[in-house]
């Protein structure tokens, strides 16, 4: 998975496997320690910051990543950040570090889903871009101190991703059933996060503005912490 053969979709199935493990009911998951998930966590946020980004102050984008593994790299990391696995002890720091890995990613600003939802032309790569901000916003719902530490602009960057997919006519792509029946699910848990507050306040957004670029983010402080 960490280099690949060009083309090959063995990176693809390998993320999908991680994804299917880590996504089991949690009482089967209480066996596998923290200090192991720690090292997915980690591996996924480099994954992450290798992929390709803006390379200029235009906002040009150098090339485009892939965004089926974009989302399924971010999915692993929001349930490893996230889900409820009582024998995941998270200190506070290691929350916060994976907290700004996922919602400093350049990949869930507002500008980059906006330019890059209407351009989708695959089913699956919506389904999974959709289900990735479910599982961020259902899991939000269910924290108040993650929804207390979430910056507002993320709420603002999922609701453009509906506005756009609501008024796309695509029939190859947003029109799908599959595609519906995921924005419908977006959209209640939108709907819900901004019943709890998510995204009332500028100081949301403010507290993520000393956030480092992308060479730099959080994986320091969250590899900081792992015993290699």
């Amino acid at each position: 998975m960490a280099d690949p053969i060009p083309g090959s979709l063995a990176p693809f199935f390998s993320l999908r496997l991680l994804e299917e493990l880590i996504t089991s009911i949690p009482a089967a998951l209480e066996v596998v320690p923290w200090k192991t998930i720690r090292h997915v966590a980690a591996a996924m946020e480099t994954r992450l910051l290798l992929l390709p980004r803006t390379s200029d102050a235009s906002g040009a984008i150098a090339r485009d990543p892939d965004w089926l593994m974009v989302f399924l790299l971010l999915r692993i990391l929001v349930q490893c950040c996230f889900a409820p696995v009582s024998s995941w002890t998270r200190s506070q720091d290691e929350t916060k570090a994976l907290m700004r890995c996922i919602f400093g990613s350049d990949f869930l600003e507002r500008e980059w889903l906006s330019a890059v939802a209407p351009q989708l032309q695959s089913p699956l790569v919506a389904v999974t871009m959709l289900t990735t901000l479910d599982l961020i916003l259902t899991y939000l719902g269910e924290s108040k101190a993650a929804l207390s530490q979430a910056p507002g602009s993320f709420l603002e960057a999922a609701e453009k991703v509906v506005e756009i997919a609501e008024a796309s006519r695509d029939p190859h792509t947003w029109t799908c059933d599959d595609v519906q029946k995921e924005l419908v699910k977006l959209k209640h848990s939108l709907e819900t996060c901004k019943s709890l507050g998510l995204g009332v306040g500028a100081e949301q957004a403010r507290y993520w503005d000393y956030l480092p670029d992308a060479e730099t983010r959080a994986i320091s402080m969250l590899t900081a912490s792992i015993p290699w």
